[in-house]
Parts: structure tokens; C-alpha cells; sequence
């Protein structure tokens, strides 16, 4: 290997480093859990989870299930 291809990899790497620190998974701000039961028999369970990536932007994620007995 020559001394400019090694300086080459070495530079890619330095320029192309910080971004992979940057892009990773987000933060979990909050997350919610409800159940609710109505007297006629169903239930439904409700889950939010709101996240932060790491740019600032934020996401906001919501499950619905529905239970018949």
C-alpha cells in the first residue's frame, strides 16, 4: 500500500466517522399504556410512544388493539 492511498483511507475515514456517530437510533421520550373495558365486553388497548432521533426531530407512534371475547 502506498503512502497516498493510506492517506486516502485515512481521510475518507476521518470525514466519514462523525457521521456514523450522528445517525443512531432515538430516544424514548414518553410512552403511555390505557386499557379500557366497556360493559357490553370489548376492550381496547391504546400504546403511544413519542421518540427523539437524534437530528431533533421527534416521532410519534400509536398502537391500537381491539379484544372481542
Amino acid at each position: 500500500m502506498t503512502a497516498r492511498t493510506f492517506y486516502a483511507i485515512v481521510l475518507s475515514l476521518a470525514f466519514t466517522a462523525p457521521l456514523a456517530l450522528t445517525a443512531g437510533c432515538g430516544r424514548e421520550v414518553s410512552h403511555t399504556e390505557t386499557d379500557k373495558t366497556s360493559s357490553d365486553g370489548p376492550s381496547v388497548h391504546k400504546e403511544t410512544t413519542v421518540t427523539q432521533n437524534p437530528d431533533g426531530t421527534i416521532n410519534k407512534t400509536q398502537q391500537t388493539e381491539t379484544h372481542n371475547p
